[in-house]
């Protein structure tokens, strides 16, 4: 069973921006409460339901707002608006499902499930757009394009996938703590910056390597070791992230190797996975 986890998006802008569309024109978006939860509006909300829509609260979930829906049943559309501090309480199998051509108009939420949040952009420009968001714990499907526009705070599992390209914005930032970042099917990749909190392990091309830091000459060296114990460095090959195994009988030789920080940091300045199909992991 998933830890229980919250979803923030921290949609945060000046006092003079106003809300924003979670998706470009319209978002294919649920979110699935095995355990229970709620959605929160940090700040003024209104949910858009398209042809589908399904708002089920589960067996004792409320709508804690002042001004009640005149009825939760959305399959034909229709609009839910929460002010600030209001929220929606969802029972154990409880479930959101925005519909065909449904939407947020945001600028702050927080979303508290145990459940799978997936989210893809079906508008003009098929793209997701995030202020700031921070993910504590869980699942997370993206499968569209999707622009980052201040920073995007990850501790669980995130998947972004599609024939389009993640970008972090030149004020965003993308951040990984403890979890897993997978681009899947990606042509274009571009980051302005991207900070690594240090990773553990390192998916390429489905080999699983653990990460170590060590003070080798004064200076920390970031060491990757395969499953059979070969322990090596990455480097960008054809646009590729590469595992190169230590050449000289396993003893650690790093001289003109790419520390994993520094790699991450050149990451952020190339066009990488060109490739469709490849899938490139941090954990």
């Amino acid at each position: 069973m998933k830890s229980l986890f919250s979803l923030i998006f921290l949609f945060l802008f000046s006092n003079l921006v106003l809300a924003t569309n979670l998706c470009d024109t319209s978002c294919n978006l649920t979110i699935s409460f095995p355990s229970g939860g709620s959605i929160e509006a940090t700040e003024a909300l209104t949910f858009t339901f398209g042809t589908g829509g399904v708002l089920d609260l589960g067996a004792t979930g409320t709508i804690n707002a002042a001004v009640q829906p005149a009825s939760t049943d959305f399959s034909a559309g229709g609009t839910l608006a929460l002010t600030a501090g209001e929220s929606i309480t969802f029972d154990a199998g409880g479930s959101l499902d925005l519909g065909t051509g449904g939407n947020i108009d945001h600028t702050n939420m927080s979303i508290d499930t145990t459940g799978d949040i997936t989210i893809e952009a079906t508008g003009i420009a098929g793209t997701i757009t995030i202020s700031d968001m921070s993910i504590a714990d869980g699942t997370i499907s993206i499968n569209s394009d999707a622009i980052v526009e201040n920073s995007l705070t990850i501790s669980g599992d995130a998947t972004f996938s599609g024939t389009g390209l993640l970008t972090v914005s030149s004020s965003g930032s993308l951040t990984a703590a403890e979890g897993t970042i997978v681009l899947v099917d990606i042509i274009d990749f571009s980051a302005s910056v991207i900070n690594i909190l240090p990773p553990t392990e390192m998916t390429i091309d489905g080999v699983l390597y653990q990460i170590e830091y060590k003070i080798i000459n004064e200076e920390q060296v970031t060491v990757l070791t395969a499953p059979d114990g070969t322990t090596g460095t990455i480097e960008i090959i054809d646009g590729q992230p590469i595992f190169v195994p230590d050449n000289k009988n396993n003893k650690s030789n790093w001289n003109g190797s790419i520390d994993l920080f520094m790699l991450l940091n050149l990451l952020a300045a190339l066009t990488m996975l060109r490739r469709q199909g490849n899938c490139f992991s941090i954990r």
